[in-house]
């Protein structure tokens, strides 16, 4: 474990270097002693020791305590105060600058040691308590804005280990917009006693996962809320199921218009080649007849014929071009996500 460093604050030269033997003999490390308030503001911004210890009564342009507070403005060190007297005042002013701690002058080495521990103890942990109300904050406001909804539950077997229903734990805003479920009403509650007919394998899916740890995602129709939904299923901690998801229902549905519409393009086509066929067979039996009958209309009809030909041709064109467009949109919308939602 690294050495703790300090710096040492006190303007008795003579206390000083008494206070930096303790401290070595001890095993801490000594970054600094000096003897004014500016310089001590100087050396912990250079120096960044672990703790300060610093007198109230220094030499220089500033004291102690200004010291503490303009270091206190700039890093987060913990400090703690030396002082042989103080007046009412003087003792005001050292509350202000929220010292972790006091020496009163004269000291024993152990004292110091005690309460240079007691006070990075202190430190250590207001800053754990900080970073976990930081934390709580962060996880309160991602629970609450978060898009998809999220709903945790605890599994519940019976005497034989069976896996009987899951109860509800938590639920976050987006999920209680999905589902139409209100936390209040539902907490504490099975999803058997909300939805009868709820899937059984779900459950004890989510019970497997719950007792045994790992993770599973898929997409489905959950008929309790006649929608399609995404999701992902794990295991925050032994006996518990968290799943997070999202609505997918208008996107589902997007999807099988879109493939209502591809279907209806190849009928299309293939109406499409039939006609063409259905025009092209009698046309050719007219224009061989009228070339064998060689009638005053011959010429005629068989401008005519070969006009309709060019009709068709042209239709030929068209379907050719149209099949482009069906391999286009066949190569690029996957039929296995219809069959696979059962459709």
């Amino acid at each position: 474990m690294a050495e703790t460093k300090v710096l040492i604050a006190e303007d008795e030269v003579v206390l000083a270097m008494g206070i930096e033997k303790s401290l070595k003999s001890f095993g801490y490390q000594v970054v600094g002693k000096v003897t004014r308030g500016e310089n001590a503001i100087m050396m912990a911004i250079d120096k960044k020791p672990d703790i300060i210890l610093m007198d109230i009564h220094l030499e220089g342009r500033i004291d102690g305590i200004e010291a503490a507070k303009e270091i206190h403005s700039k890093l987060d060190i913990p400090i703690i105060f030396l002082t042989a007297y103080s007046d009412e005042e003087t003792f005001r002013r050292a509350i202000d600058a929220d010292p972790f701690g006091y020496l009163g002058k004269p000291f024993r080495p152990d004292d110091i040691r005690t309460t240079i521990e007691t006070a990075i103890n202190r430190y250590r942990a207001d800053k754990a308590e900080k970073a976990l109300e930081l934390s709580e904050k962060k996880y309160e406001l991602l629970f609450n804005t978060m898009a998809n909804g999220f709903a945790l539950f605890e599994c519940i077997t019976g005497d034989d280990g069976k896996i009987l229903d899951l109860r509800i734990l938590d639920l976050n805003p987006a999920c209680e917009k999905i589902t139409g479920l209100k936390k209040d009403e539902v907490y504490g509650k099975t999803l058997l006693e909300i939805f009868p007919d709820y899937p059984r394998e779900w459950i004890e899916k989510g019970g497997n996962i719950a007792l045994e740890g790992g993770r599973y995602n898929d997409e489905t129709f959950l008929r309790p809320l006649n929608k399609y939904l995404s999701y992902n299923i794990f295991s925050p901690e032994h006996g518990k199921v968290a799943t997070t998801f999202s609505d997918i229902t208008d996107y589902i549905y997007m999807k099988l218009r879109e493939k209502e519409t591809l279907l209806q393009i190849e009928r299309n086509l293939e109406q499409l080649a039939i006609l063409n066929d259905e025009i092209r067979n009698p046309l050719q039996v007219i224009s061989g007849y009228t070339q064998m009958d060689n009638c005053e209309h011959s010429e005629l009809i068989l401008r005519q014929v070969k006009a309709i030909d060019s009709l068709v041709n042209l239709i030929d064109q068209r379907w050719l071009e149209s099949e482009k467009i069906r391999d286009f949109l066949s190569k690029h919308y996957d039929y296995n996500f219809f069959q696979k939602n059962g459709k």
